[in-house]
Protein backbone atom coordinates (compact mmCIF):
# COMPACT_ATOMS: atom_id res chain seq x y z
CA UNK A 1 0.00 0.00 0.00
CA UNK A 2 2.81 2.25 0.42
CA UNK A 3 3.82 1.77 -3.23
CA UNK A 4 0.32 2.92 -4.31
CA UNK A 5 0.71 5.90 -1.89
CA UNK A 6 3.54 7.07 -3.86
CA UNK A 7 1.98 6.54 -7.08
CA UNK A 8 -1.28 8.54 -6.10
CA UNK A 9 1.34 11.53 -4.89
CA UNK A 10 3.01 11.31 -8.02
CA UNK A 11 -0.18 11.98 -9.79
CA UNK A 12 -2.00 14.59 -7.70
CA UNK A 13 -1.70 16.59 -4.57
CA UNK A 14 -4.00 13.91 -2.50
CA UNK A 15 -4.65 13.47 1.65
CA UNK A 16 -3.71 9.51 1.99
CA UNK A 17 -4.75 7.54 4.51
CA UNK A 18 -3.53 4.29 4.88
CA UNK A 19 -5.39 1.77 7.16
CA UNK A 20 -3.00 -0.76 8.79
CA UNK A 21 -5.19 -3.30 10.49
CA UNK A 22 -2.89 -6.44 10.23
CA UNK A 23 -3.05 -7.02 13.97
CA UNK A 24 -6.78 -7.86 12.98
CA UNK A 25 -5.92 -9.95 10.05
CA UNK A 26 -2.91 -11.69 11.81
CA UNK A 27 -5.22 -14.73 13.40
CA UNK A 28 -7.47 -17.51 11.69
CA UNK A 29 -8.88 -16.40 8.73
CA UNK A 30 -12.31 -16.54 10.14
CA UNK A 31 -11.91 -14.57 13.34
CA UNK A 32 -9.88 -11.86 10.52
CA UNK A 33 -13.34 -12.13 8.51
CA UNK A 34 -15.36 -11.02 11.70
CA UNK A 35 -12.60 -8.06 12.57
CA UNK A 36 -13.49 -6.62 9.22
CA UNK A 37 -16.10 -5.50 9.99
CA UNK A 38 -14.90 -3.88 12.97
CA UNK A 39 -12.43 -2.20 11.10
CA UNK A 40 -15.15 -0.88 8.35
CA UNK A 41 -17.23 1.04 11.37
CA UNK A 42 -13.86 2.41 12.73
CA UNK A 43 -12.98 3.58 9.59
CA UNK A 44 -16.35 5.17 8.99
CA UNK A 45 -15.90 6.84 12.32
CA UNK A 46 -12.58 8.13 10.83
CA UNK A 47 -14.07 9.22 7.93
CA UNK A 48 -16.94 10.79 9.35
CA UNK A 49 -15.18 12.99 12.27
CA UNK A 50 -13.28 14.82 8.69
CA UNK A 51 -16.30 15.60 6.96
CA UNK A 52 -17.75 16.77 10.42
CA UNK A 53 -14.62 18.87 11.64
CA UNK A 54 -13.33 20.25 8.09
CA UNK A 55 -16.39 20.06 5.69
CA UNK A 56 -15.24 17.66 3.32
CA UNK A 57 -17.84 15.86 1.52
CA UNK A 58 -18.29 12.11 1.52
CA UNK A 59 -18.25 12.13 -2.18
CA UNK A 60 -14.33 13.08 -2.43
CA UNK A 61 -13.64 10.01 -0.44
CA UNK A 62 -12.13 7.58 -2.58
CA UNK A 63 -11.42 3.93 -0.86
CA UNK A 64 -9.07 1.55 -2.00
CA UNK A 65 -9.26 -1.76 -0.87
CA UNK A 66 -7.61 -5.56 -1.78
CA UNK A 67 -9.23 -8.55 -0.15
CA UNK A 68 -10.52 -8.50 3.27
CA UNK A 69 -9.52 -4.71 2.80
CA UNK A 70 -12.43 -4.61 -0.02
CA UNK A 71 -15.47 -5.53 2.43
CA UNK A 72 -13.93 -3.53 4.66
CA UNK A 73 -14.42 -0.80 2.42
CA UNK A 74 -18.07 -1.92 1.97
CA UNK A 75 -18.32 -1.70 5.62
CA UNK A 76 -17.58 1.60 5.57
CA UNK A 77 -19.40 2.58 3.01
CA UNK A 78 -22.78 1.26 4.64
CA UNK A 79 -22.15 3.73 7.51
CA UNK A 80 -21.31 6.77 5.17
CA UNK A 81 -23.73 8.19 3.06
CA UNK A 82 -22.66 9.30 -0.36
CA UNK A 83 -19.10 8.18 -0.23
CA UNK A 84 -17.69 8.51 -3.50
CA UNK A 85 -16.40 5.98 -4.75
CA UNK A 86 -14.87 2.14 -3.48
CA UNK A 87 -11.92 0.32 -5.94
CA UNK A 88 -12.01 -3.33 -4.50
CA UNK A 89 -8.85 -5.17 -5.55
CA UNK A 90 -9.89 -8.69 -6.13
CA UNK A 91 -12.04 -9.32 -2.99
CA UNK A 92 -11.91 -12.25 -0.78
CA UNK A 93 -14.36 -14.89 -1.87
CA UNK A 94 -14.25 -17.22 0.93
CA UNK A 95 -17.63 -16.36 3.22
CA UNK A 96 -18.39 -14.01 0.95
CA UNK A 97 -19.31 -15.19 -2.85
CA UNK A 98 -22.96 -15.41 -3.42
CA UNK A 99 -24.11 -14.02 0.18
CA UNK A 100 -26.21 -10.98 1.10
CA UNK A 101 -25.77 -7.98 0.32
CA UNK A 102 -24.91 -6.70 3.87
CA UNK A 103 -22.26 -9.60 4.54
CA UNK A 104 -19.88 -7.86 1.10
CA UNK A 105 -19.03 -5.52 -0.83
CA UNK A 106 -21.97 -4.02 -3.15
CA UNK A 107 -23.09 -1.45 -5.42
CA UNK A 108 -25.17 0.48 -2.70
CA UNK A 109 -21.82 0.79 -0.54
CA UNK A 110 -20.40 3.87 -2.39
CA UNK A 111 -21.67 6.38 -5.33
CA UNK A 112 -19.39 4.40 -7.50
CA UNK A 113 -18.14 1.22 -6.61
CA UNK A 114 -15.41 -0.46 -9.27
CA UNK A 115 -13.88 -3.97 -8.57
CA UNK A 116 -11.15 -6.07 -10.77
CA UNK A 117 -10.98 -9.93 -10.18
CA UNK A 118 -7.92 -11.75 -10.86
CA UNK A 119 -8.21 -14.53 -9.37
CA UNK A 120 -11.64 -15.81 -9.53
CA UNK A 121 -11.44 -19.81 -9.73
CA UNK A 122 -13.11 -21.68 -6.73
CA UNK A 123 -11.31 -22.16 -3.41
CA UNK A 124 -10.91 -26.27 -4.36
CA UNK A 125 -8.80 -24.41 -6.82
CA UNK A 126 -6.77 -22.29 -5.21
CA UNK A 127 -8.82 -19.22 -6.13
CA UNK A 128 -8.73 -16.49 -2.81
CA UNK A 129 -10.99 -13.98 -4.95
CA UNK A 130 -14.60 -13.63 -6.11
CA UNK A 131 -16.04 -14.54 -9.50
CA UNK A 132 -19.56 -13.28 -8.55
CA UNK A 133 -20.19 -9.16 -9.53
CA UNK A 134 -19.63 -6.99 -6.61
CA UNK A 135 -20.23 -3.39 -8.16
CA UNK A 136 -20.95 -1.00 -10.95
CA UNK A 137 -17.89 -1.83 -12.79
CA UNK A 138 -16.54 -5.13 -12.31
CA UNK A 139 -13.30 -6.17 -14.42
CA UNK A 140 -12.10 -9.58 -15.39
CA UNK A 141 -8.97 -9.16 -17.07
CA UNK A 142 -7.30 -12.15 -18.45
CA UNK A 143 -11.17 -13.94 -17.77
CA UNK A 144 -10.78 -13.28 -14.42
CA UNK A 145 -7.94 -15.89 -13.18
CA UNK A 146 -4.88 -17.45 -14.09
CA UNK A 147 -2.78 -14.22 -14.84
CA UNK A 148 -0.42 -13.87 -17.92
CA UNK A 149 3.12 -14.33 -15.91
CA UNK A 150 1.99 -15.88 -12.76
CA UNK A 151 1.93 -19.79 -14.15
CA UNK A 152 5.28 -20.88 -12.80
CA UNK A 153 5.79 -23.93 -10.83
CA UNK A 154 6.05 -23.61 -7.48
CA UNK A 155 9.73 -25.20 -7.24
CA UNK A 156 10.99 -22.67 -9.24
CA UNK A 157 9.43 -19.36 -7.39
CA UNK A 158 11.06 -21.49 -3.88
CA UNK A 159 14.20 -21.43 -5.52
CA UNK A 160 14.43 -18.45 -7.17
CA UNK A 161 12.63 -16.14 -4.61
CA UNK A 162 13.20 -18.31 -1.29
CA UNK A 163 10.93 -20.42 0.79
CA UNK A 164 8.87 -17.38 1.75
CA UNK A 165 8.55 -15.22 -0.71
CA UNK A 166 8.34 -18.37 -3.21
CA UNK A 167 5.46 -19.32 -2.05
CA UNK A 168 3.46 -16.08 -1.85
CA UNK A 169 4.25 -15.75 -5.43
CA UNK A 170 2.80 -19.50 -6.32
CA UNK A 171 -0.29 -19.33 -4.38
CA UNK A 172 -0.92 -15.41 -4.18
CA UNK A 173 0.39 -13.99 -7.36
CA UNK A 174 -2.99 -13.99 -9.22
CA UNK A 175 -4.47 -12.36 -6.08
CA UNK A 176 -1.99 -9.79 -5.74
CA UNK A 177 -2.01 -8.72 -9.08
CA UNK A 178 -4.98 -6.66 -8.93
CA UNK A 179 -3.08 -4.53 -6.65
CA UNK A 180 -0.17 -4.41 -9.20
CA UNK A 181 -2.74 -3.46 -12.60
CA UNK A 182 -3.99 -0.60 -10.28
CA UNK A 183 -1.14 1.37 -9.00
CA UNK A 184 0.11 1.31 -12.93
CA UNK A 185 -3.21 2.43 -13.90
CA UNK A 186 -2.62 5.29 -11.54
CA UNK A 187 0.25 7.60 -14.41
CA UNK A 188 0.78 5.53 -17.17
CA UNK A 189 -0.68 6.99 -20.33
CA UNK A 190 -1.56 3.79 -21.34
CA UNK A 191 -5.65 3.70 -20.48
CA UNK A 192 -6.30 -0.41 -19.37
CA UNK A 193 -9.45 -0.69 -21.78
CA UNK A 194 -11.85 -3.17 -21.11
CA UNK A 195 -14.61 -4.42 -23.44
CA UNK A 196 -18.28 -4.45 -21.97
CA UNK A 197 -19.33 -8.16 -21.93
CA UNK A 198 -21.60 -10.37 -20.33
CA UNK A 199 -19.80 -13.45 -20.10
CA UNK A 200 -16.03 -15.14 -20.61
CA UNK A 201 -17.59 -17.48 -23.36
CA UNK A 202 -19.12 -14.29 -25.40
CA UNK A 203 -15.33 -12.66 -24.85
CA UNK A 204 -13.60 -15.97 -25.99
CA UNK A 205 -15.55 -15.85 -29.33
CA UNK A 206 -14.53 -12.66 -29.92
CA UNK A 207 -18.58 -11.06 -29.36
CA UNK A 208 -17.14 -8.23 -27.64
CA UNK A 209 -14.38 -6.96 -29.38
CA UNK A 210 -15.72 -3.74 -29.97
CA UNK A 211 -16.98 -0.74 -27.50
CA UNK A 212 -20.35 0.02 -29.41
CA UNK A 213 -22.87 1.44 -27.72
CA UNK A 214 -22.48 0.32 -24.36
CA UNK A 215 -18.96 2.07 -24.46
CA UNK A 216 -15.49 0.78 -23.50
CA UNK A 217 -14.51 1.47 -20.09
CA UNK A 218 -10.82 2.04 -18.40
CA UNK A 219 -9.66 -0.25 -15.51
CA UNK A 220 -8.14 1.17 -12.78
CA UNK A 221 -8.03 4.25 -11.19
CA UNK A 222 -9.25 6.46 -13.85
CA UNK A 223 -12.53 4.60 -14.41
CA UNK A 224 -15.31 6.88 -15.11
CA UNK A 225 -18.21 6.39 -12.83
CA UNK A 226 -21.14 4.59 -14.18
CA UNK A 227 -24.38 6.95 -13.55
CA UNK A 228 -25.70 4.08 -11.44
CA UNK A 229 -25.58 1.31 -14.48
CA UNK A 230 -23.64 -1.80 -13.72
CA UNK A 231 -21.32 -4.08 -16.31
CA UNK A 232 -18.98 -6.20 -16.62
CA UNK A 233 -15.75 -5.75 -18.75
CA UNK A 234 -13.60 -7.82 -20.18
CA UNK A 235 -9.95 -7.18 -21.70
CA UNK A 236 -6.57 -9.07 -21.90
CA UNK A 237 -3.04 -7.65 -20.13
CA UNK A 238 0.83 -8.75 -20.81
CA UNK A 239 2.50 -10.59 -18.50
CA UNK A 240 5.33 -8.53 -17.04
CA UNK A 241 5.47 -4.60 -16.70
CA UNK A 242 4.03 -2.87 -18.26
CA UNK A 243 0.66 -5.21 -18.11
CA UNK A 244 -1.33 -2.42 -19.96
CA UNK A 245 -1.86 -2.92 -23.79
CA UNK A 246 -2.77 -1.01 -26.55
CA UNK A 247 -5.17 -3.24 -28.59
CA UNK A 248 -5.74 -3.88 -32.59
CA UNK A 249 -8.70 -5.74 -33.39
CA UNK A 250 -7.73 -7.42 -37.33
CA UNK A 251 -11.31 -8.37 -39.30
CA UNK A 252 -9.72 -10.56 -42.59
CA UNK A 253 -12.49 -10.77 -45.19
CA UNK A 254 -11.77 -13.35 -47.41
CA UNK A 255 -12.43 -13.16 -51.13
CA UNK A 256 -16.02 -13.96 -52.70
CA UNK A 257 -14.94 -13.90 -55.81
CA UNK A 258 -12.43 -17.10 -56.02
CA UNK A 259 -13.23 -20.39 -54.79
CA UNK A 260 -10.65 -22.38 -52.10
CA UNK A 261 -10.88 -24.06 -49.32
CA UNK A 262 -7.50 -24.79 -46.97
CA UNK A 263 -6.46 -25.39 -43.43
CA UNK A 264 -4.15 -23.38 -41.80
CA UNK A 265 -3.06 -20.68 -39.40
CA UNK A 266 -2.93 -16.93 -39.98
CA UNK A 267 -0.15 -14.94 -38.70
CA UNK A 268 -0.51 -11.20 -38.83
CA UNK A 269 1.13 -7.60 -37.58
CA UNK A 270 0.16 -4.03 -37.69
CA UNK A 271 2.10 -1.05 -38.79
CA UNK A 272 1.45 2.93 -37.48
CA UNK A 273 2.84 6.18 -37.67
CA UNK A 274 4.37 5.55 -34.63
CA UNK A 275 5.54 1.69 -34.56
CA UNK A 276 4.66 -1.84 -35.41
CA UNK A 277 3.42 -4.46 -33.61
CA UNK A 278 4.72 -8.17 -33.15
CA UNK A 279 2.90 -10.73 -35.23
CA UNK A 280 0.36 -12.77 -33.56
CA UNK A 281 -1.11 -15.97 -34.96
CA UNK A 282 -5.34 -16.43 -35.05
CA UNK A 283 -4.90 -19.85 -32.90
CA UNK A 284 -2.93 -22.19 -31.71
CA UNK A 285 -4.29 -24.80 -33.97
CA UNK A 286 -5.10 -24.63 -37.83
CA UNK A 287 -8.51 -23.42 -39.16
CA UNK A 288 -10.64 -23.64 -42.15
CA UNK A 289 -10.26 -20.70 -44.51
CA UNK A 290 -12.18 -20.59 -47.03
CA UNK A 291 -14.17 -18.71 -49.46
CA UNK A 292 -16.30 -15.52 -47.59
CA UNK A 293 -15.19 -15.96 -44.87
CA UNK A 294 -13.73 -13.40 -41.84
CA UNK A 295 -10.92 -14.27 -39.83
CA UNK A 296 -10.45 -12.44 -36.25
CA UNK A 297 -7.16 -11.55 -34.60
CA UNK A 298 -6.24 -9.58 -31.60
CA UNK A 299 -2.55 -7.78 -31.75
CA UNK A 300 -1.51 -5.91 -28.37
CA UNK A 301 1.13 -3.57 -28.03
CA UNK A 302 2.75 -1.90 -24.87
CA UNK A 303 2.85 1.48 -26.85
CA UNK A 304 0.57 3.48 -29.23
CA UNK A 305 1.19 2.84 -32.66
CA UNK A 306 -0.30 6.08 -33.69
CA UNK A 307 -2.81 6.02 -37.00
CA UNK A 308 -2.98 2.16 -38.88
CA UNK A 309 -0.83 2.54 -42.22
CA UNK A 310 -0.26 -0.87 -43.06
CA UNK A 311 -1.35 -4.71 -42.33
CA UNK A 312 0.95 -7.53 -43.26
CA UNK A 313 -0.40 -11.15 -43.44
CA UNK A 314 0.85 -14.57 -43.69
CA UNK A 315 -0.27 -18.06 -43.46
CA UNK A 316 0.72 -21.54 -42.93
CA UNK A 317 -0.87 -24.73 -44.53
CA UNK A 318 -1.99 -27.25 -42.39
CA UNK A 319 -0.53 -30.96 -44.41
CA UNK A 320 -3.33 -32.63 -44.18
CA UNK A 321 -3.65 -36.29 -44.78
CA UNK A 322 -1.02 -38.00 -46.50
CA UNK A 323 -3.18 -38.75 -49.46
CA UNK A 324 -4.35 -34.83 -49.48
CA UNK A 325 -0.18 -34.42 -49.40
CA UNK A 326 0.65 -36.93 -52.17
CA UNK A 327 -2.29 -35.91 -54.60
CA UNK A 328 -1.13 -31.96 -53.85
CA UNK A 329 2.20 -33.16 -54.80
CA UNK A 330 1.16 -34.71 -57.51
CA UNK A 331 -1.09 -32.41 -59.09
CA UNK A 332 0.98 -29.76 -57.89
CA UNK A 333 -2.12 -28.00 -56.84
CA UNK A 334 -1.92 -24.10 -55.63
CA UNK A 335 -1.98 -23.69 -51.75
CA UNK A 336 -3.68 -20.12 -52.61
CA UNK A 337 -6.23 -18.33 -50.25
CA UNK A 338 -7.23 -14.68 -51.47
CA UNK A 339 -7.84 -11.63 -49.35
CA UNK A 340 -10.51 -8.95 -49.89
CA UNK A 341 -9.53 -6.62 -47.45
CA UNK A 342 -8.69 -6.20 -43.67
CA UNK A 343 -10.06 -3.74 -41.47
CA UNK A 344 -8.11 -2.80 -38.17
CA UNK A 345 -10.48 -1.49 -35.25
CA UNK A 346 -8.52 -0.01 -32.31
CA UNK A 347 -10.94 0.49 -29.25
CA UNK A 348 -8.63 3.17 -27.44
CA UNK A 349 -9.38 5.19 -29.81
CA UNK A 350 -12.66 3.34 -31.23
CA UNK A 351 -11.41 4.08 -34.90
CA UNK A 352 -11.58 1.63 -37.44
CA UNK A 353 -8.82 1.71 -40.62
CA UNK A 354 -9.72 -0.21 -43.80
CA UNK A 355 -7.37 -1.63 -46.37
CA UNK A 356 -7.76 -3.47 -49.39
CA UNK A 357 -6.19 -6.24 -50.68
CA UNK A 358 -8.46 -6.50 -54.03
CA UNK A 359 -8.65 -10.51 -53.46
CA UNK A 360 -4.82 -10.66 -54.23
CA UNK A 361 -3.56 -13.97 -54.03
CA UNK A 362 -1.53 -15.33 -51.16
CA UNK A 363 0.92 -18.72 -51.23
CA UNK A 364 1.23 -20.95 -48.34
CA UNK A 365 3.83 -19.14 -45.91
CA UNK A 366 3.94 -15.91 -48.44
CA UNK A 367 4.18 -12.33 -46.41
CA UNK A 368 1.43 -10.14 -48.10
CA UNK A 369 1.66 -6.41 -47.43
CA UNK A 370 -1.80 -4.69 -47.27
CA UNK A 371 -1.32 -1.04 -47.02
CA UNK A 372 -4.07 0.83 -49.49
CA UNK A 373 -7.00 2.23 -47.60
CA UNK A 374 -10.20 2.38 -48.67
Amino acid sequence: MKKMKDELLIHGDYNVIIVDWSLGAKSTYSISVANARLVGAQLASVIQKIVDSVGIPPWLFHIIGHSLGAHVAGYTGEKINGLGRISGLDPAGLYFENTDPKVRLDPSDAIFVDVIHTDCRPLPYLGLGTFQALGHYDFYPNLGHDMPGCLRNPVTDIKELGLREGVKETFGCNHIRSITYFMESINTKCPFTAYPCNEEADFLSGECKVCGAQKCARMGFHCEPSNGVTQTFYLTTAGSKPYCQYHYEINIKLSTQNSFSEMGIMFASAKGTSGVTKTFQNQESSTLFKTDQTLRLTLTHSSDIGEIQSVTLRWEREAGTLATLLWNLFWQIPQKIYIERVQVYTPETNKTVGLCAYDRSMDHDQTLLINSKC
